[in-house]
């Protein structure tokens, strides 16, 4: 098709995990959630149910060497990984060192990225480079490795609008034959 092939590595000035240090949890779910792998799942959006809360000051120390944002994209490195999920919220969060957060410039739209990332073509890649048995490990220079393709902004814009009037479809269909 002509379309640029390239690396997340050459592709993204941002790749990086969170602290390697756990921080000390509080129960109060008042505070900053805190997010691990258990929070990056197949499916819709980042699962909060199972977040962890730590302090303010916890979280500002937390940033310090990784701040996820809207329009970033998580990326599964511990455990279960390559898993990808877009940060579509202005919730203020922190990541554990299991999870990589995914910057890039206005060539990827972050959708399309999340998709590409956890197709069959990333999702190989990322378990070929996945190193360990019991602990399983991504590291940030595997993931810098995983080769993508970068169509033009306008055809990935079309393809996420694509894919989202179909998950729509497949709702409405879903919800009319359980309601039968």
């Amino acid at each position: 098709m002509g379309w640029k092939e390239s690396t997340l590595g050459e592709e993204c000035y941002y790749i990086k995990d969170g602290p390697h240090k756990s921080p000390k949890y509080i129960d109060d779910e008042s505070g900053i959630p805190f997010i691990s792998t258990r929070n990056v799942v197949n499916g819709d959006g980042i699962d909060w149910s199972t977040a962890k809360y730590i302090s303010e000051q916890d979280y500002e120390e937390c940033i310090k060497k990784c701040k996820p944002e809207k329009g970033d994209i998580l990326y599964s490195k511990g455990g279960t990984t390559g898993i990808a999920k877009y940060v579509d919220t202005d919730r203020k969060f922190a990541n554990w060192v299991h999870v990589a957060v995914l910057k890039f410039g206005n060539q990827l739209n972050g959708r399309f990225l999340e998709r590409m990332l956890n197709m069959d073509y990333c999702y190989q890649q990322s378990q070929r480079l996945t190193k360990g048995i019991a602990n399983r490990d991504f590291v940030l220079s595997a993931i810098a490795q995983v080769r993508i393709y970068v169509p033009p902004v306008n055809l990935q814009e079309r393809y996420v609008a694509f894919v989202e009037q179909s998950d729509k479809s497949k709702f409405v269909v879903s919800n009319r034959n359980l309601s039968r």
